[in-house]
């Protein structure tokens, strides 16, 4: 019996959710694109997903930007980031000239009130958890479609 791939709901859906991450994970580069609502915070940029919460925050707010090119170093794997606010309120100018991700965060906590919290989640951990569930899937669909035959002849 063949796969029938084609005509399967899994895969046409697993290339879908995969070439979306991939859209994204290269439109993050260009722009920054966020959404706040009551503390809650979700934004894509360079190259990932940043999660946050700021308990003292309310209210909703919502942008896109055009993310220069100049004010980050693109890391094309950037690291898997979660930080908490360090509570200084001072900003310090000796930041290098173009900082890599975890830089600007660690430049970031030290700015933020304690009350926030960061996660940084990168597409490729995101298009690597996608690819191994996509897959799985499939090789229980051959398996469950194997199973029918093998049913089916004896």
């Amino acid at each position: 019996m063949k796969l029938a791939l084609h005509r399967s709901i899994t895969f046409w859906s697993g290339l879908l959710v995969m070439g979306f991450v991939c859209w994204e994970w290269q439109d993050s580069y260009r722009y920054d694109s966020w959404v706040t609502a009551h503390g809650n915070t979700s934004s894509s940029f360079s190259g990932g997903l940043c999660f946050g919460v700021n308990l003292d925050d309310a209210g909703i707010h919502a942008g896109r930007e055009y993310q220069a090119a100049d004010l980050l170093r693109n890391e094309t794997f950037p690291p898997f980031l979660f930080v908490r606010g360090k509570g200084m309120k001072e900003y310090s100018e000796h930041a290098p000239d173009l900082p890599t991700v975890r830089e600007l965060w660690a430049e970031i906590s030290q700015i933020s009130p304690t009350s926030t919290i960061r996660l940084f989640l990168p597409y490729w951990c995101i298009l690597l958890a996608v690819t191994v569930a996509w897959f799985g899937l499939l090789f229980w669909r051959a398996r469950r479609r194997a199973a029918a035959a093998k049913q089916l002849e004896g």
